[in-house]
C-alpha cells in the first residue's frame, strides 16, 4: 500500500534493526519530504538506538485505526536544526487494521488534565472501551491535546484506580447543558491495564444481558 498520505510530521511509529527479533523502539516523526523523512533519536525507556548510515531498519507507522509495516534504510544522522535520523520514504509498506474494541455505556466520576497544569478538571466518563472512551465536562480542549486522565475502575470485588494517558480526537459542544463531550483515545496505556478495562466491558454487557432477559 502506498504510505504517502499516512506519513506526516508529527505521526508516532516504533523501530527496530532489520533481522533483529527484539523489542521496537518509539520515535516520531519530525519532517516528510519526497524521497526522505525526519525522526527523532528512537528510545526505550532509557535505552537509545543508535543507527548508522546505510543500515535497514523495520518501522511500524501508526494512524487512527490501522497501522503500517515496512523496511527502510538510514540515510544519515543530523544534528541541526533538527536531531534525528533522516530516512528513506518507502514507496509502499503493509497495511494492518487494528481491532475494533467494543464500546459500552457508563457513568464514571474522572477526573483529567493537562499535562503542564497542576488543577484537576472534573467529568463523567459515559461510554468506554479498550481503546478510549467518552468524556462530558466543563471545560473545551484542543483536539490532538494530550490528557491525562484519573478514574476508578469498579470491577466486581477488586475496584481499580486507573491513571492514563489520552489524546482529545474530538470535542463536540453540548450548548443544552453547557458542557463538552470529549472522545479521547488511550495512549501508552500498558496491556494489563488494558485487559482490566476490557474485562470491565464484558462485565457491563454481562450486567445488561440480564437487566434484558428480566424485561
Amino acid at each position: 500500500m502506498k504510505l504517502d498520505k499516512y506519513l506526516e510530521d508529527g505521526k508516532k511509529l516504533e523501530i527496530r534493526l532489520a533481522g533483529d527479533d527484539g523489542k521496537y523502539y518509539k520515535s516520531q516523526v519530525l519532517q516528510v519530504r519526497d524521497k526522505f523523512f525526519l525522526i527523532t533519536p528512537p528510545y526505550r525507556g532509557k535505552d537509545n538506538l543508535f543507527l548508522h548510515r546505510n543500515e535497514e531498519v523495520e518501522v511500524i507507522l501508526y494512524g487512527t485505526n490501522e497501522k503500517f509495516i515496512f523496511t527502510t534504510t538510514v540515510i544519515k544522522k543530523v544534528n541541526e536544526p533538527l536531531s534525528g535520523y533522516v530516512l528513506v520514504t518507502p514507496e509502499e509498506g503493509k497495511r494492518i487494521q487494528l481491532r475494533e474494541y467494543v464500546r459500552v455505556k457508563t457513568f464514571l466520576d474522572v477526573e483529567w488534565a493537562l499535562p503542564e497544569e497542576d488543577s484537576l478538571e472534573k467529568g463523567i466518563m459515559v461510554d468506554i472501551s479498550g481503546g478510549g472512551a467518552g468524556i462530558v465536562t466543563g471545560k473545551p480542549v484542543e483536539e490532538d491535546a494530550l490528557i491525562l486522565l484519573r478514574f476508578e475502575l469498579p470491577l466486581k470485588n477488586r475496584p481499580l484506580q486507573m491513571s492514563v494517558k489520552a489524546v482529545v480526537r474530538r470535542c463536540q459542544p453540548m450548548p443544552e447543558h453547557g458542557k463538552y463531550l470529549l472522545g479521547v483515545s488511550f495512549q501508552e496505556i500498558t496491556e494489563r491495564d488494558r485487559d482490566q478495562v476490557i474485562e470491565y466491558v464484558f462485565q457491563k454487557q454481562r450486567e445488561q444481558r440480564l437487566l434484558d432477559l428480566g424485561d
